[in-house]
């Protein structure tokens, strides 16, 4: 396949980890796909020293919360605690980029389109 300057949105695997609650001290990993839009590695550094430089750790956190919100587009492959498919929707997102272990998925799938490297299972 010939180079293509420029690219589109891709859609690029999430993995989660979460405390197992069966085994102490032990993690799994749930895995989600985010349909992602494409961020020029300039604009990611610019981003990143905008949110660090924001006084304030709710500020901070809300920036942060937002920035991911626009990073991508729709999701796959998420349940709620019924095994019922929840859409992406602005609530949705929202409800989500409260926990932690969400965000740090998102991060290091962000991380990984930006950076041009292949997913790794349990990254």
């Amino acid at each position: 396949m010939k180079f293509v300057l420029g690219s589109a949105a891709v859609w690029w695997p999430v993995n989660v980890s979460r405390p197992d609650p069966d085994a102490q001290g032990k993690t799994i990993t749930q895995t989600l796909k985010c349909q992602f839009l494409p961020i020029e590695q300039d604009a990611f550094l610019a981003e990143q020293e905008r949110i660090a430089a924001i006084p304030g750790l709710r500020a901070r956190a809300a920036a942060e919360r937002d920035y991911l919100a626009n990073t991508f587009q729709d999701w796959a492959d998420v349940e709620d605690g019924d095994g019922n498919s929840v859409p992406c929707t602005a609530d949705h997102k929202a409800a989500a980029l409260q926990d932690g272990a969400f965000r740090a998925g998102l991060w290091r799938a962000i991380g990984e389109v930006t950076l041009g490297e292949e997913a790794r299972l349990g990254n």
